[in-house]
């Protein structure tokens, strides 16, 4: 009988995942607080005449923040890119499992987002 062997890797958590991912498609703008717009403002007074009639600075949004409807779905697209770049596959059932195979190994990861992407929730 054939020895099996596992290879365990461990957790490994990155730190602002969907803060990493650019936004892509049509622009996304974010409106500012009354409040924050005043003190942006203050710091850049230049801004005073790119603000709105209901007294905001209006941003475009350059790259995903949690909390966004499209954040969960643009991170999946990057991650599924660089892993395809490293030669794994996404699985035909779960689109969260990755493999790949090299000799006689066979390599699986599994994505796991611990942000829940729904939305009108933050």
């Amino acid at each position: 009988m054939a020895a099996t062997s596992w290879l365990i890797v461990v957790k490994i958590d990155i730190k602002g995942a969907f803060l990493q991912t650019p936004m892509t498609g049509e622009p996304i703008y974010m409106r500012l607080d009354p409040r924050l717009t005043q003190f942006t403002i203050s710091l850049f007074p230049e801004l005073k005449k790119m603000v709105d009639t209901d007294g905001c600075l209006y941003t475009r949004m350059l790259k995903a923040i949690y909390g966004c409807f499209h954040a969960c779905a643009l991170w999946y697209l990057e991650i599924k890119k660089f892993l395809e770049g490293l030669g794994y596959e996404a699985s035909a059932t779960d689109r969260c499992v990755f493999h790949r195979r090299v000799g006689e190994r066979v390599y699986l990861l599994l994505l796991y987002v611990d942000g829940i992407c729904r939305p009108g929730r933050g």
